[in-house]
């Protein structure tokens, strides 16, 4: 029984874990031999430094929305130096210089983010390597940013959550976009929180359904509260087997 009782304990805590909502951008860069160059920048979970502690001058990083207007700058200098190690007897080593190596700079996430575009001290675009091909949305694949060595900037617009068309779609929702008006949700969005799609909507954003009747179908994305109720479930159905198995051997 007591085995049991851990088991329901462990369960209901399964049952109440929560995701972190804090996004940010990560912005790979490498350095060799005093070039820079942007390698590639991906959007994770994370809370961004504080813009009180940018450095005041050096290289530069600037968050472009769809409609190319400034949304965010960041100030950052070159990692190439770290502390040596303390000597046997106290004293300390000469700081190290690294003159090949990669390190990340992150900014906060904006859902109208479209283009990243690193700068050097003097106001020159950071080059931007080639990269690998973007992924495209659909059933299988992950959006990713695009690298356009060309105009030396980084194409965000596939990690966006709000694309400024003034059509509520996608993932856009009125907390996340001026798209979408009152309670509106763009069909991927509504998707992802289980409500109800039109054939229609379901098409054009290549969602899929239910036996046609208009549900998303939840196997693929189910939401929490879903999965509380089969915890529960199952931690109902323990209880009762156990409870039986005692009652039949009394």
């Amino acid at each position: 029984m007591k085995r049991i009782a851990i088991l329901i304990l462990l369960l209901a805590t399964l049952a109440t874990a929560e995701q972190l909502k804090d996004k940010s951008y990560f912005i790979t860069l490498h350095y060799s031999q005093g070039s820079v160059t942007v390698k590639n920048v991906t959007v994770g979970y994370g809370y961004a430094p504080d813009t009180v502690n940018q450095p005041t001058q050096g290289y530069k990083i600037v968050l472009k929305d769809y409609n190319n207007a400034i949304v965010y700058v960041k100030l950052f200098t070159i990692p190439n130096q770290i502390e040596a190690p303390m000597t046997p007897d106290g004293r300390w080593s000469p700081w190290i210089t690294l003159d090949n190596f990669d390190f990340v700079v992150q900014l906060p996430y904006y859902t109208e983010g479209g283009t990243i575009e690193a700068q050097t001290p003097t106001g020159q675009p950071v080059p931007v390597e080639p990269g690998k091909p973007a992924a495209l949305p659909g059933k299988t694949s992950t959006p990713s940013a695009i690298n356009n060595p060309a105009t030396n900037q980084v194409n965000v617009k596939p990690l966006a959550q709000c694309n400024q068309n003034k059509i509520c779609d996608n993932r856009e929702t009125s907390k996340t976009c001026t798209d979408c008006k009152g309670t509106q949700q763009g069909p991927t969005a509504k998707y992802l929180s289980g409500e109800k799609l039109t054939l229609g909507e379901a098409e054009l954003e290549d969602l899929p359904l239910d036996d046609s009747v208009g549900i998303p179908c939840k196997t693929k994305i189910p939401p929490i509260v879903t999965n509380n109720l089969l915890w529960i479930i199952l931690a109902i159905v323990i209880i009762a087997v156990v409870y039986w198995k005692k009652r039949k051997k009394s």
